[in-house]
């Protein structure tokens, strides 16, 4: 059985017809009165060195192979690229709450149902 090096998807058995979703980007916003916000965190991504020492994007150290990012995720090291310069990540925990759905209607308005 072989693995996909880059998603680790198990179960390959031909690689052209693999649709790796490939290493993500880690997307990152500020809000006033919320701060540093994660806005996306994929499974396995790339991060470079230089956010770790800058403040300003909330990555820190937390064990020697984790980083924690902005208190709301955390991914653990597992390579380095040294042609970039990057480090390769894969997800540990996301502590993110789950977005929830605004709708400007009532559901039932929606669905063609007039509300009692």
């Amino acid at each position: 059985m072989s693995v996909c090096a880059t998603c680790l998807t198990p179960g390959i058995r031909d690689h052209t017809q693999h649709q790796c979703p490939g290493l993500g980007e880690i997307q990152l916003s500020r809000h006033l009165g919320r701060g540093l916000v994660v806005d996306y965190a994929p499974t396995r991504a790339r991060m470079a060195l230089r956010v770790l020492a800058d403040a300003q994007y909330g990555a820190r150290i937390q064990d020697p192979d984790m980083i924690n990012i902005g208190d709301q995720v955390l991914y653990q090291v597992t390579g380095y690229d040294p042609e970039s310069t990057t480090l390769l990540l894969s997800l540990v925990e996301d502590w993110r709450q789950p977005r929830l759905l605004a709708f400007d209607a009532p559901v039932a308005a929606l669905d063609g149902q007039e509300q009692p």
